[in-house]
């Protein structure tokens, strides 16, 4: 067995005896028995002790080149490895045993453990029909695993690896609960909302009639999930007086001038465009432009013409007041004129 033996010798003869005190020391040479280290977890304290045979004590030190990761120290006379690791990640390096004697050394492994967190804040809306991808990142060591947990996807959607991926089928907010699970408590959670959008479809195919000097609004409508932005086509204009508000589609104002109008609007969202064209009759009340009419003389024949602004031109005449002279038969229906009969004696 190993250890310093002390003990005493004696010589003798016939002339005497003379004794002596003397110690023989029984080494060993190193021998690393620590094989393996349990895991450490990031920011919180650590300890390990490594053990060895030898006589006399081994000291301890790293292998020429070796590092231990960051936090954590060699205690050289304990084998105590302490501290608190500040950084996840598995790390090898060389310990060695030496006791005077000779030395050991050992390779070994220690797995720096960290729980998850979760770094994805929100995710990018979706396009019904059209392919998907988000990444999903969360720190942590080993690399977290994904997980629904609460709600559902988005139908055609699913989680592969670390990326939401697939073609969503239909339009829609949904809400999920996504999960990252490493093994190493507590795994981390958080809530997420994905909107899939649908390419706009503009449902309004004709508008109410306006009137010249009177307010008018109209708005416009499209079969869409979420909201839309309204615009007229290039080149297109409405009639002078009346805007498209974008955020709403309303069409609105006061317009300036009669007519029939023509005009092609878009309505568009992150997942496409929409066109319809579209018409607006601005009407006008009639206005009278004729101003006197020729004197007429009793017996010859006699033709008058009224004159009135409107839109549309096709104004109905009637006397709404007094009388029309003798032998005036009646005002025609004609469009912007009226013909007075021959008058008769």
């Amino acid at each position: 067995a190993t250890g310093t033996y002390a003990f005493t010798v004696e010589a003798a003869n016939e002339h005497g005896t003379a004794a002596k005190s003397l110690s023989v020391t029984v080494a060993q040479r190193p021998s690393v028995v620590t094989a393996s280290l349990a895991d450490a977890l990031a920011g919180r304290e650590y300890a390990a002790t490594l053990e060895a045979t030898g006589f006399p004590a081994v000291t301890w030190s790293l292998a020429e080149g070796a590092t231990l990761p960051a936090g954590l120290s060699l205690d050289a006379h304990t084998g105590a490895l302490t501290g608190t690791p500040t950084q996840a990640g598995t790390y090898n390096f060389g310990v060695v045993a030496l006791n005077g004697v000779g030395q050991a050394q050992r390779e070994l492994s220690l797995t720096v453990n960290q729980a998850p967190s979760i770094t994805t804040g929100s995710l990018a809306t979706a396009t019904k029909g059209e392919p998907y991808g988000a990444g999903l990142d969360a720190s942590g060591y080993p690399a977290p695993s994904w997980s629904v947990v609460a709600g559902e996807l988005p139908a055609g959607l699913s989680i592969s690896g670390n990326t939401l991926v697939g073609t969503p089928e239909t339009v829609g907010d949904y809400a999920f609960t996504l999960q990252a699970d490493n093994g190493v408590a507590p795994a981390a959670t958080r809530e997420y909302s994905l909107s899939v959008y649908g390419t706009p479809v503009i449902v309004t195919n004709d508008l109410a009639g306006a009137t010249v000097g009177e307010d008018y609004s109209a708005t416009l409508a499209s079969d869409v999930h979420g909201a839309c932005t309204w615009a007229l086509a290039t080149g297109n204009r409405l009639p002078a007086g009346l805007s498209l508000d974008p955020a709403t589609g309303t069409v609105s104002g006061t317009p300036h001038q009669a007519g029939a109008f023509a005009f092609t609007v878009t309505a568009a969202n992150s997942a496409g465009e929409a066109a319809a064209d579209l018409s607006l009759i601005v009407s006008k009340a009639p206005e009278v432009t004729t101003v006197s009419l020729p004197d007429a003389t009793i017996g010859e024949a006699y033709r008058g013409q009224l004159a009135a602004s409107a839109y549309p031109a096709d104004v109905r005449w009637t006397v709404s007041a007094g009388a029309l002279p003798a032998g005036i038969a009646d005002i025609r229906d004609i469009y912007d004129q009226v013909v007075l009969d021959e008058i008769d004696e």
